[in-house]
């Protein structure tokens, strides 16, 4: 009785082990290390579920706002980490190269930083900025340095973000962040 007990286990355990097995060998080998999807460009495919439209120029911020547009150039180098950035200590994005965001903060005193490379949020370093009212700011990833961004002059920012697109993913934990009302919707 033993005995029988016993192949009995074997059998059910067999059979119910098997289809695990089956899908095993099914399954497709998985890839570590994979670069990151990067924005489409003329070149590359669009990744839909975390990209929107292509960039286009962005209207005058209210006097109440400053208007901050955020983006990560094209990168020729395979990368392997998003860019996060952060806005009054708080996460807005993860941008991947060609992505882009732009928000809107209520004008006065805000700190921006940028995790890039990998890089954990015990490295962050924020900059201070002093944002004006109905002026529109653009902060460039620099991909040389390991978490830094920069100023870039608009007529500049906007050739390079001409392909760019806007980075849809990650959804912005930053309170300071404020739907932008653009000046021509406040009079």
């Amino acid at each position: 009785m033993f005995k029988k007990l016993e192949m009995t286990r074997a059998l059910v355990l067999t059979c119910a082990l098997a289809p695990l097995s089956v899908l095993a060998q099914l399954a497709p080998p998985q890839q570590a290390s994979a670069p990151l999807a990067t924005a489409p460009s003329a070149t590359s495919p669009v990744h839909r579920q975390a990209f929107g439209e292509v960039y286009t120029p962005v209207g005058a911020a209210s006097t109440k706002q400053a208007q901050v547009v955020v983006y990560r150039a094209l990168s020729q180098a395979p990368v392997k980490a998003d860019a996060k950035i952060y806005v009054d200590g708080k996460l807005h994005t993860a941008l991947l190269p060609n992505g882009y965001s732009t928000f809107c903060v209520p004008a006065g005193e805000h700190s921006i930083a940028v995790l890039a490379n990998g890089a954990n949020k015990s490295q962050l370093v924020p900059s201070a900025l002093s944002l004006e009212g109905g002026k529109t700011y653009f902060l460039k990833v620099r991909e040389d340095a390991a978490s830094s961004l920069m100023t870039v002059p608009q007529q500049e920012a906007q050739q390079q973000l001409q392909s760019s697109r806007a980075q849809l993913h990650v959804h912005s934990r930053a309170s300071a962040v404020q739907p932008c009302a653009h000046a021509s919707a406040t009079h």
